[in-house]
């Protein structure tokens, strides 16, 4: 092959995939902030945004609620109990998450963690019904679950075909002949250095694919926003009782848990 059609198609080929990783990289910043200035719009329920950036641990902000406002008290062991102001009117829990939660510890009534409490309550996670009806007041603009991503899985099949195409046809061109001026050993190193590219952009294409982990905009939001307001006033002490206290549910026996219903993957 000619050194100068060699040097051209090295380039062609080094540049098709360069523009379109840039081209998704551009696409996705853009992406991204016009969904935070949606989000910023929307002004989220902080219940429900806590709720989304950890569904495993939704209960924690209802249950900091009660404490910071006496409705109920922890000991060393993490044991949950009500006090004497949790029918208190002039005590509002101060959202639909807590009062549930407030209800579900004041009907367990023996002595258990709250995590216990929790788990041997016959009902949906606390909030669930309150989150569902909150989304339906989102915007349109709020996705209310991630999409599939079978377009990475396509694009990662058409990049490893035409790498493997045109790697095959440059390195086959190199070893056609000798280079000899200095303009055939530039287009050589050109073409080497192409080939070299394409086995490594896979590691770049691997580090921004879209994934749930980095398209799922909504938690990625959620979790970078400030730390729920009753979370953020508890003190350290109250902080550990408050996990140690949940802690049972990580440690359950599944066979006893059968009837758990994870939110919100049940819906």
């Amino acid at each position: 092959m000619h050194q100068l059609t060699l040097a051209k198609v090295s380039l062609i080929v080094l540049l098709i995939p360069c523009t379109g990783i840039g081209l998704l990289w551009v696409g996705r910043r853009l992406a991204n902030r016009r969904a935070y200035k949606r989000f910023d719009a929307a002004d989220f329920d902080p219940y429900w945004a806590h709720m989304k950036a950890d569904p495993g641990a939704s209960e924690r902000a209802a249950a900091a609620a009660l404490l910071n406002r006496g409705l109920i008290l922890l000991d060393d062991d993490g044991v949950v109990r009500p006090t004497l102001h949790a029918c208190d009117l002039d005590r509002p829990p101060g959202h639909p998450v807590a009062e549930h939660l407030l209800e579900v510890v004041r009907r367990h009534g023996a002595p258990a963690t709250l995590g216990r409490v929790l788990l041997e309550a016959e009902l949906l996670p606390v909030g669930s019904g309150f989150y569902r009806t909150y989304e339906e007041t989102l915007p349109r603009g709020v996705p209310r679950r991630e999409r599939d991503r079978e377009p990475a899985s396509c694009l990662t099949a058409l990049y490893a075909l035409f790498a493997l195409f045109t790697g095959s046809f440059l390195t086959a061109a190199l070893t056609e002949s000798v280079p000899r001026s200095p303009a055939e050993w530039a287009a050589g190193l050109l073409a080497a250095t192409t080939v070299l590219l394409l086995a490594a952009l896979p590691r770049c294409w691997r580090a921004i694919r879209p994934r749930p982990d980095r398209t799922d905009r909504l938690r990625a939001y959620c979790r970078s926003s400030a730390p729920h307001p009753e979370l953020a006033a508890l003190d350290e002490r109250r902080t550990e009782l408050l996990d140690r206290s949940l802690a049972d549910r990580e440690h359950l026996d599944p066979e006893d848990a059968t009837w758990v219903v994870q939110w919100p993957a049940a819906y």
